[in-house]
């Protein structure tokens, strides 16, 4: 049973001025012998009709009824009059679409042709109309049809009627029949095509509307009452699901209760030592490659001077072979050097191995990390100058800048803090200005926090950090600290690990270092040693190492690189520089050596793992004056050095 949805403006307006027309169409038509007529014979005789009408004038209002006793059309599909009378009927076809008008403007007694058809509102529109519809909120996105492929429903006035729905099939058709023995409504030609044997076919404004509207308010009632017990039923339904769903839950975590927690920290502790090792691995491997291509090179070079020896020797010419000889004796001293380099590398390269936490058996309550990586042996660095480029640009607001924090993305791009110009600057990995942005205020450092390309500044004079994500161009993010109601501190140093961010607070009342979470929160803080004394007086710069084990501060006030466990509060190592010399910019490499920049002996300091000072990793011969930040990158293997008021940035390769 397919139910039409039937859609009634004014039902009995519109059968009553299809029932003139329909008196004045068939009287085109000759006179029949046919007794009497059947309402599917007037029907299939009145789409006889519809082919023939004429310019449609507004008729006055005839009862339907009255025609029942007229003459049945002719048997042939088209009457013989008609024919004669076709050049006539084209001369006016042409105007009938003039005869759809505007529906919302023939409400205001405005016969405005119409232009276009709203499916979803079942109303014609005038250009004006239209407009209006497609901009109000609750209309724009109805269905428009226009001129072309509008509904041709002709001779129709709103203003007095109200159309039936448009048949689905038969687009220039009103819905005007109801079969009751199909229990469908169809139009003229629906009805004359499928319902021609149907009994109990009506005329849809001779339905009774009362008996109709009985019916629908029974149906309604019952639709409503169905509504009801359904949405009982959904209720009682979910309470259903619900309930199974902690017999689920309640059987899952009896199950896995004890070793859940277990796997879940074991795979974090894996995954932390596994990306050490390979961050060493890779590091180390570089450094090893590296010294096979010097070995290539050399051989390649030997080997082409011994050639062009032996071809000297052959021709005779003693003065040749002198110079010839004298000439390759320096490459070959030099050779030599470097050969005695490479093979004192080989015979101490690095070599490691993995070393399980005594307490992995307790670690869930206990232990920090499965195990650590253990260097064995590890030969010193050689650090090379590569490159230095400039960083100024046409919008600074002053010629020289003051780089006095600097970090790599994890693609190689350089971030730069000038806090001079007070701006946030972005170098490619050719070593070229590419982007730059306006800060809120002064920045001091600069770290990654993320492999996404976001980092953290800090903005001391806001006392705040600010966030941003590295793309084409330099985008905010949000700003954390400073918080209404509490004591902030201005942030100076900032360092990033496993989620959580290191600052250093000279400023506060004592000095101290901070851990914060991502939002902001205060996780904790160092200030006294175990003798309750104050171990900061100007912590200006701070990095982490790899496992998260060991905290390194340079306080220019004390002169030292401070180390601090983060297990404890109180547990700090003082390690002092020769000559009275000033720390500057920090950071840790993943051997476990730590570089910072001496200020005074203008040259990058050199700590190992066990907190001793050894050989210069840039000495003061490396062209750097009051160096500033230091950063670096494993991938290249490349170490940044900025210097105070200094638009240059020199780079050293490392090997």
């Amino acid at each position: 049973m397919s139910v039409h949805s039937v859609k009634y403006y004014d039902v009995e307006r519109t059968l009553s001025r299809l029932a003139m027309n329909y008196e004045r169409e068939r009287s085109l038509l000759p006179p029949s012998s046919a007794a009497s007529q059947t309402r599917l014979d007037r029907m299939r005789d009145y789409s006889y009709a519809l082919s023939a009408r004429t310019q449609y004038t507004r008729p006055g209002r005839v009862n339907m009824m009255a025609l029942t006793h007229r003459s049945s059309p002719p048997s042939s599909p088209v009457p013989s009059v008609f024919k004669g009378k076709q050049k006539e009927k084209k001369k006016v076809a042409k105007s009938m679409s003039t005869d759809i008008y505007c529906s919302p403007c023939s409400r205001d007694n405005l016969h405005r042709e119409a232009t276009g058809y709203c499916i979803e509102c079942s109303e014609y529109f005038c250009d004006s109309c239209i407009k209006h519809h497609r901009n109000l909120k609750i209309t724009k996105n109805h269905t428009l049809q226009d001129r072309h492929k509008m509904p041709k429903v002709q001779n129709y006035h709103a203003e007095d009627e109200e159309i039936v729905e448009i048949c689905d099939k038969h687009p220039t058709e009103l819905i005007r029949y109801f079969c009751k023995d199909h229990d469908e409504p169809s139009c003229a030609i629906c009805a004359t095509l499928k319902h021609r044997a149907c009994t109990n076919l009506q005329y849809i404004p001779d339905i009774k509307s009362k008996e109709t509207n009985r019916s629908c308010l029974n149906t309604i009632k019952h639709m409503n009452s169905l509504v009801a017990q359904f949405e009982s039923a959904r209720v009682e339904t979910e309470k259903v699901i619900k309930a199974i769903d902690v017999t689920k839950e309640d059987f899952e975590q009896r199950m896995i209760k004890l070793h859940q927690d277990f796997l879940d920290h074991l795979q974090k502790l894996e995954q932390e030592a596994i990306s050490n090792m390979e961050s060493l691995y890779e590091d180390q491997r570089g450094y090893i490659t590296s010294r096979v291509g010097s070995c290539t090179e050399a051989i390649k070079t030997l080997q082409q001077g011994t050639k062009n020896l032996e071809a000297a020797k052959k021709n005779g010419i003693e003065s040749k072979v002198f110079l010839q000889m004298k000439k390759i004796n320096k490459q070959v001293k030099f050779y030599e050097n470097l050969l005695n380099e490479v093979q004192g590398k080989n015979k101490n390269a690095m070599t490691f191995k993995f070393k399980a936490d005594a307490k992995v058996k307790e670690f869930l309550k206990t232990s920090d990390s499965i195990g650590s990586i253990q260097i064995l042996q590890s030969p010193g660095k050689t650090f090379t100058s590569l490159t230095h480029f400039k960083i100024t640009s046409r919008t600074d607001t002053y010629e020289v800048c003051d780089v006095t924090g600097s970090c790599f993305l994890p693609d190689g791009r350089i971030i730069l803090a000038d806090m001079h110009n007070e701006s946030l600057k972005v170098a490619d990995t050719s070593f070229n200005m590419v982007t730059q942005t306006k800060l809120s205020s002064e920045p001091w450092d600069v770290c990654s926090v993320s492999n996404n390309n976001q980092i953290v500044v800090s903005l001391p004079n806001e006392r705040k950090l600010q966030f941003f994500i590295i793309g084409a161009t330099i985008q905010p993010l949000r700003k954390i600290g400073n918080t209404a109601g509490l004591k902030s501190s201005q942030y100076y140093g900032v360092a990033f690990h496993n989620d959580r961010i290191y600052v250093t607070c000279p400023k506060d009342d004592p000095p101290n270092v901070k851990i914060l979470d991502m939002q902001g929160a205060i996780l904790q803080q160092y200030t006294q040693n175990l003798q309750e004394q104050n171990v900061f007086s100007d912590p200006l710069y701070i990095t982490i190492t790899c496992d998260g084990k060991t905290i390194y501060v340079s306080d220019s006030g004390n002169k030292s690189i401070i180390t601090i466990d983060p297990k404890t509060e109180t547990k700090h190592t003082t390690h002092p520089l020769a000559d009275e010399n000033l720390p500057g910019g920090i950071i840790s490499l993943h051997e476990g050596e730590v570089l910072t920049c001496g200020f005074k002996s203008n040259s990058v300091l050199q700590m190992n793992a066990d907190g001793k000072f050894v050989e210069d990793a840039v000495s003061s011969q490396g062209g750097l004056i009051l160096p500033q930040s230091v950063s670096y990158c494993s991938q290249g293997r490349l170490l940044l050095v900025t210097m105070q008021k200094n638009s240059l940035v020199k780079v050293f390769q490392v090997t």
